[in-house]
């Protein structure tokens, strides 16, 4: 795990990464919201806040961990936004 997030386009093919937004703290998790996405930069940061409001609501110990392939600004935004991001190699398509 590491907070250092480089650039979309230093995605290595059948490497998986797993990135913390910077100060996040390790803790017990009662709730994990996983959520696949690719190029999601225009609602991903509001969907994030949507799922954090969702957490503090339910009065849980909850992570929100978002699978990227993207090649745009995706996994830079969940960060800022408090997100977790597992950065995966790009499946479908002839990829599976």
């Amino acid at each position: 795990m590491t907070n250092d997030l480089g650039p979309a386009s230093t995605l290595r093919p059948g490497v998986i990464e797993h990135f913390l937004p910077k100060n996040a703290e390790i803790g017990d998790v009662e709730l994990s919201i996983v959520i696949p996405a690719s190029n999601e930069e225009m609602t991903v940061g509001e969907f994030i806040e949507w799922c954090k409001e969702g957490i503090k609501r339910a009065g849980v110990a909850g992570q929100i961990l978002i699978v990227d392939s993207s090649t745009d600004n995706t996994a830079k935004i969940v960060l800022e936004h408090g997100g977790e991001v597992l950065r995966t190699p790009k499946r479908g398509a002839g990829h599976a």
